[in-house]
């Protein structure tokens, strides 16, 4: 039986590109390439679908680009790093686009090489592994192996790519079961510069986060490696504000008779969330209930098989820790502007109360974080950052990949 390969449904459409007369009136330095690349998809600032290719999650980053690139072969990948390269232009790569301080943007002077046309899936003939695209999408993914009963771990959101997640670590569903997503990776190929499962929502009033919490962390150290759930603070609307919890159970087989009554244990809580949860900190998240209905604090909570050590992996990090990422949105930022800014002291409140009370490890998440939170030595411990830093010798010792992380330039 031959590889199974993803069918257009669970692939990306792609918008139509600048015409050669915009590319040349846009960035006349990337009209050889595109003539040497016909296919090669290139949005500059007068294309009528620049702004569709160009928006990140995070709404707030404005930058434009001199151009979005989007190849869809790895030739086109090659061809573009090595002009980019040869022209001393700077980039920044973009596989999903979530990372939420949107340190890939570039302004006028850069360009985005945007992954999201490498979208392929090929399932191997004995269902054991599958070769993705760099710009494959969680929801994709995992409808398509869906089709064929086959499942991985990827992100909460739909729309988070596989790669950025994964390289972060890999917090999502299934990842107590299955191990986080950077131990699902069994290789890669480099491009180098130079030529040459059941769910659902459980939602409780605000007023009883941190007795929820508090009552959830007198279990957590116990929980099932079924279990993985993504516990939310955020605002509904019509509702106000609740504490969430996205309910995920995995079994080896269809018989969910303990998820369900697991998820009646939940329920009784009152209210859901960590571990090791003492009142004190179940409290300050208890006194920072989001401020709008595009706000919510994400809370990612590692247990189960995320925190068995890999020594094949470049993620470390494998002892009891939770992400809280407080996410101050609003529905339009053009008219929004005034609680944009009450919406951003909110979440710089929330993390400095909890830094404050001493709940601040010293860790740090660069898909949820900006560089000045970053703790490299700490998050991937000292032997991994010197292998790391061994193989970005071998690989890119001109640091053309300057924007990826961890930054070991900066160590």
């Amino acid at each position: 039986m031959a590889a199974l390969e993803a069918s257009a449904e669970f692939r990306a459409s792609h918008p139509t590109a600048s015409t050669p007369d915009q590319l040349a009136s846009d960035a006349p330095q990337l009209q050889d390439i595109s003539e040497r690349f016909p296919g090669l998809l290139v949005y500059t600032i007068s294309a009528e679908s620049y702004e569709e290719v160009r928006t990140f999650f995070n709404a707030s980053m404005t930058k434009h680009p001199l151009a979005i690139i989007r190849p869809r072969t790895e030739a086109e990948v090659s061809a573009v790093i090595q002009e980019v390269h040869a022209q001393n232009i700077s980039f920044g790569i973009r596989s999903g686009g979530h990372d939420l301080t949107a340190a890939q943007a570039q302004g006028r002077d850069g360009v985005i090489i945007d992954l999201r046309g490498m979208d392929n899936i090929s399932i191997a003939e004995d269902k054991k592994s599958a070769r993705i695209g760099g710009g494959i999408l969680g929801i994709k993914l995992s409808k398509f192996l869906q089709q064929h009963k086959l499942l991985t771990p990827h992100g909460w959101c739909p729309t988070v790519s596989i790669t950025g997640w994964a390289l972060g670590g890999g917090y999502g569903y299934t990842s107590a079961f299955h191990g986080l997503g950077v131990d699902q990776i069994l290789g890669a190929r480099v491009v180098y510069p130079q030529t040459g499962f059941l769910a659902g929502f459980l939602g409780f009033p605000s007023a009883q986060a941190g007795d929820v919490l508090t009552e959830f962390g007198k279990f957590e150290k116990e929980l099932p490696i079924n279990f993985t759930g993504e516990a939310s603070h955020l605002t509904l609307p019509g509702v106000g504000p609740v504490l969430a919890w996205l309910f995920a159970w995995t079994s080896e087989n269809d018989d969910l008779d303990d998820g369900w009554a697991f998820l009646e244990k939940m329920k009784a809580l009152g209210t859901p969330v960590l571990n090791t949860v003492s009142a004190e900190l179940a409290n300050v998240f208890g006194n920072h209930p989001p401020p709008g209905p595009a706000c919510a604090t994400v809370i990612h909570s590692t247990h189960g098989r995320a925190l068995e050590k890999n020594p094949q992996a470049c993620y470390p990090l494998r002892t009891r820790h939770r992400i809280a990422a407080a996410s101050a949105g609003v529905v339009d930022a053009t008219t929004q502007a005034a609680e944009y800014e009450e919406y951003k002291k909110w979440a710089d409140d929330l993390a400095d109360d909890l830094s404050k009370q001493g709940h601040a490890l010293p860790y740090g998440n660069r898909n949820l974080s900006s560089e000045k939170d970053m703790d490299w030595v700490a998050t991937y411990g000292e032997e991994t950052v010197a292998r790391l830093k061994e193989v970005k010798k071998i690989f890119d010792p001109e640091n053309f990949f300057k924007t990826g992380y961890p930054r070991l330039d900066l160590l």
